[in-house]
Parts: structure tokens; C-alpha cells; sequence
């Protein structure tokens, strides 16, 4: 709490809670989901449209630099030489169209200069009125990358996890209250 205190960079728990209370009224956020065939999301959100957005959250140059080598092994999807499955990034999967429809960066002040094209850049700083309190603004408003709506199943799997995180909270505080 005493970091809080000083006027240095916001941590990644303080963007995470401050883009969450912005967006929790006009849409179904959840913090560090990961959609089936995803990665995890620093935060996901389903708009009102019913498409998946994601925000990745950047803390320091070298985690934004990282962020571009994420791979997975794709086993449906085979090499026509090496017959070997295919390893495609993150960021390949985003261009090609593939998970959410917009993609953003979240970033303290002045953190990212190049932002890719199909992405956008949300840069977040503290209020100089009220240090616990976090200002965000849009300098790149990120581009729709495809209009598909998410499959109903995901939801119901976002919904179900964000149900049974609340209740897990429940049972702790209920047991470290009785202990």
C-alpha cells in the first residue's frame, strides 16, 4: 500500500482493478480468463454485441517485447513438408482473424511506441488529484479485427468461472472469519 502512496507507475493489479470498475456496467469483464483455444487474458470482456475483446496489460518494454513470442502448437494443423503440427504466435492467430475481434494493449505512460496495426494502445496514469486514483486514455483505438460473435459455450464458460471465483471468495472469507 505504501507504493500507492508515491506518484510512481501503477502496478498491474491497480490497471487491472481500475479497467474493470470503467467496464463492468456496460458489459461481462472477468480478470486472467483463459477462452478455450486462447491464451490467457489479462482481461477479457464480452461487449453487448456479444464479441470477446481482450485487453493484455503491459508493465515494463521487455513484457510488451515478450508478448510477441507467445506460440502454441497448433495439432489440427499440419506442415505439408515436415508433416510436423504447426507452432503459430499469438500475434499470427490475431492477423489471421482468429480469437478476439478487437485486441488492446494496456500500458503505463509512454511505455509502447509502435503498436501493431490491428491492435490499440490504452496508456494509463495516475490522477494528479487523487493518487489512488488511475486515468486512462485511448491514443490508438484499436481496429476490428473480424465481427464474429463468441461462441455461446465460451460464455457460459465465462460466466460459470466468474460464479464459482465468486463463491471460492465466499468460503474463504467465511472459513478466515470462523478460524
Amino acid at each position: 500500500m505504501l507504493a500507492t502512496m508515491n506518484n510512481d507507475l501503477p502496478n498491474c493489479g491497480e490497471i487491472t482493478h481500475a479497467m474493470l470498475g470503467r467496464r463492468w456496467r456496460k458489459s461481462f469483464v472477468l480478470p486472467r480468463y483463459t477462452p478455450s483455444f486462447w491464451w490467457e487474458c489479462d482481461i477479457f470482456e464480452i461487449t453487448k454485441a456479444g464479441r470477446f475483446v481482450e485487453y493484455e496489460i503491459k508493465t515494463s518494454r521487455g513484457d510488451f517485447s515478450a508478448d510477441a513470442k507467445k506460440g502454441r502448437t497448433i495439432y489440427g494443423l499440419f506442415d505439408i513438408e515436415s508433416r510436423e503440427p504447426v507452432r503459430r504466435t499469438k500475434h499470427e492467430m490475431i492477423v489471421a482473424g482468429e480469437g478476439p475481434s478487437r485486441f488492446w494493449f494496456v500500458a503505463t505512460l509512454g511505455l509502447i511506441r509502435d503498436i501493431p496495426e490491428w491492435a490499440g494502445l490504452i496508456e494509463i496514469c495516475r490522477s494528479s488529484s487523487n493518487l489512488f486514483r488511475l486515468k486512462e486514455r485511448v491514443i490508438k483505438k484499436a481496429p476490428r479485427i473480424h465481427s464474429r460473435r463468441i461462441c455461446d459455450s465460451v460464455v457460459k464458460h465465462a460466466k460459470a468461472t466468474c460464479y464459482y471465483r465468486f463463491h471460492n471468495e465466499r468460503i474463504c472469507n467465511y472459513r478466515s472469519k470462523k478460524g
